[in-house]
């Protein structure tokens, strides 16, 4: 399986981004990172890496035709990165997470349902039973436009119109972190898949700038400090 982890455009290095990075990379020491090019939109980026995977699925041929695109800032749990190893144990060609949006009053969070989240998707092009036969056109995704929901949303119709011959899509389980740590737990059919931090283009930003209007008091320093205390927690 092929593990790409993409990063934010224009983000220095910090000790944050530094842990995070050398994990995914002990975790999988044949990670790919995928860095963004300072001006391009999410849907450039995405076709970019969209071929690298076409010219090993068309050309290549190398791997198993498991590929895991999945950000900096999700924090996997190993124990399920292992189980995606030995996939197929599951009837289904592709993993998913839902986008997920928060209340603007409680911050409950609100999946949009159908649209996926470039933070965790996971594909079994040869799947033995659902293999993906058809490939969609290369510039597909650059009609999304500029934004990371309007290119996923490009993909999600693409997905709907069988140009993936995309079979019983699995969805994982979303729940929040809670009041003090605004991450987003992930789950599927009650197992721990993994935790993404959000507001990752933010870890470098000013300390005390402020990431939600509703709660001043989570400021970058804290949501920093939250995910550090995670980190911390799972890699006891």
């Amino acid at each position: 399986m092929q593990v790409i982890f993409s990063t934010p455009v224009g983000v220095p290095n910090c000790p944050l981004y530094d842990r995070l990075t050398a994990r995914w990379r002990r975790l999988d020491p044949g990670a790919v990172e995928h860095r963004g090019l300072r001006g391009e939109i999410h849907g450039d980026r995405l076709v970019r890496l969209w071929g690298d995977i076409y010219v090993n699925e068309r050309g290549l041929k190398e791997g198993d035709g498991k590929y895991l695109i999945t950000e900096s800032d999700f924090i996997m749990d190993p124990e399920f990165l292992e189980k995606l190893r030995r996939w197929p144990w599951i009837n289904a060609n592709v993993i998913w997470a839902r986008y997920q949006m928060r209340e603007e009053d409680s911050l409950a969070l609100r999946p949009h349902e159908g649209l996926t989240g470039a933070w965790f998707m996971a594909f079994h092009l040869r799947h033995p039973e659902h293999p993906v036969r058809r490939w969609p056109p290369m510039d597909f995704l650059r009609a999304g436009g500029p934004y990371n929901d309007a290119a996923n949303l490009a993909f999600k119709e693409a997905c709907e119109e069988g140009s993936f011959g995309i079979r019983n899509i699995a969805w994982l389980d979303a729940r929040t972190m809670g009041e003090e740590f605004l991450g987003v737990d992930y789950s599927l059919a009650g197992e721990h898949v993994g935790c993404h931090t959000f507001w990752s283009r933010e870890f470098s930003a000013a300390p005390d700038k402020i990431l939600l209007p509703q709660k001043p008091e989570y400021t970058v320093r804290e949501h920093v400090r939250q995910i550090h205390a995670y980190l911390d927690r799972v890699d006891a």
